[in-house]
Order: structure tokens, then C-alpha cells, then sequence
């Protein structure tokens, strides 16, 4: 894959789908041990699934090509008109 925020960017990759119901009680801290053991493996998650991204590790993740997806959404939204909480938690 080619596109720069994707999951997949340049490197062979697979998924894995977990889904849980949202009245299980340890679902949090289920998400919260599989990521965990997921980081050993560089594994960058899902937009748009269940993920505690954050500024610190999108740019683990995605480095230069996420400062460069901030800059020019900063260029195009000074004012975060478009932002929205998951945005603001992602990029500030």
C-alpha cells in the first residue's frame, strides 16, 4: 500500500479483527492488553476500529508522513472547523 497514513504503507502486513460487544465489561482492558501486546510487533491499527491513538504514538508509527498529513490539515483548516474529539486526540 501506498497511501502514506495507511496501515499497510509499505510493508506486507495482515489484520486482525477482533469484535466485542459494547455492554462487555473488560472490553477496555482487553483493547488495552492487545494493543499493548501488539506494539511489539510495530503493529499500527485500524482508523476507523477500536485504537487508543494519540500524537505521541502516531508519530511513532507514521513519523514524517503524519507531521506532513498535520501540516497540511493545519494549512487547510487553521481554524478546525472540520476537527472533531478523535482529530483533536490524534493531532492536536
Amino acid at each position: 500500500d501506498r497511501c502514506a497514513l495507511s496501515p499497510t504503507y509499505n510493508r506486507d502486513s495482515i489484520f486482525i479483527s477482533i469484535n466485542t460487544l459494547n455492554y462487555f465489561e473488560r472490553s477496555d482492558q482487553f483493547y488495552h492488553e492487545f494493543y499493548a501486546v501488539m506494539e511489539q510487533f510495530d503493529a499500527r491499527p485500524h482508523w476507523a476500529k477500536t485504537n487508543f491513538l494519540n500524537k505521541q504514538v502516531i508519530d511513532q508509527l507514521y513519523g514524517e508522513r503524519a507531521r506532513a498529513f498535520d501540516a497540511l490539515r493545519q494549512k487547510l483548516d487553521p481554524d478546525n472547523i472540520f476537527a472533531n474529539d478523535f482529530i483533536t486526540r490524534c493531532f492536536g
